[in-house]
């Protein structure tokens, strides 16, 4: 809340600087306004990523039985709308134990990812499942987009690493930071397969909880 209320300031008096130099119909400086604003735009949107990259693992109160296959359907029909000509494939999905807003940005996030970057040219292919082993359970989101060369794998995982300018494909080099942050607290780990212009698939494992209940 403090990072976020002098920025709030910033873009408000940005706004009314904008409205008044509007009247004098300067092209460049109008231009250069549109600068100074997508700057604060896209600070908010680091504070906000930073946020909720801080607040992982911190309520643990709020940990309780998720219907995957529920969750993963609502983010799904999020995406349909934008997404256009896309298919999606859920495999049936487990009930696991963990904070539901957690596991919810862990697959926004990853769903997210394939939709924007996606081959243009071509229908987008998800296909999300889980192999259930006796100590853990491995869960995939593998797509058929602009895939990534293997030397980036790791590298994809830190905080605001990008492969790619913000024009071609707009974001703040969070989101993967997060889900690491929310799988490694679940006591997982997370890792990409990946082949330029042949998709992305990205794993994840967490122990299997009835292992852990029964001590087996």
């Amino acid at each position: 809340h403090d990072l976020k209320e002098p920025l709030r300031m910033i873009s408000c008096y940005i706004d009314l600087l904008e409205m008044r130099l509007k009247e004098k119909g300067d092209a460049e400086i109008m231009e250069y306004m549109g600068y100074i604003k997508g700057g604060a735009k896209r600070m908010f949107e680091l504070i906000q990523g930073l946020l909720t990259y801080s607040r992982v693992g911190k309520r643990k109160e709020e940990i309780k039985k998720v219907e995957l296959n529920a969750l993963v359907e609502n983010i799904i029909n999020n995406f349909k709308v934008d997404a256009g000509h896309e298919c999606f494939e859920v495999n049936d999905l487990p009930e696991i134990t963990a904070n539901p807003m957690e596991i919810s940005q862990l697959f926004q996030n990853l769903i997210s990812n394939s939709v924007k970057f996606r081959i243009k040219e071509k229908p987008l292919s998800i296909k999300i499942k889980c192999d259930r082993h006796k100590q853990f359970m491995k869960f995939s989101v593998c797509d058929n987009g602009i895939g990534i060369d293997k030397e980036y794998s790791e590298k994809i995982f830190e905080l605001f690493e990008r492969l790619h300018s913000d024009e071609e494909y707009p974001g703040t080099g969070i989101g993967l930071t997060i889900c690491r942050k929310i799988v490694r607290t679940m006591g997982g780990k997370i890792w990409i397969e990946s082949e330029p212009g042949h998709g992305t698939c990205v794993f994840f494992s967490i122990p299997n909880p009835e292992v852990n209940q029964d001590g087996k």
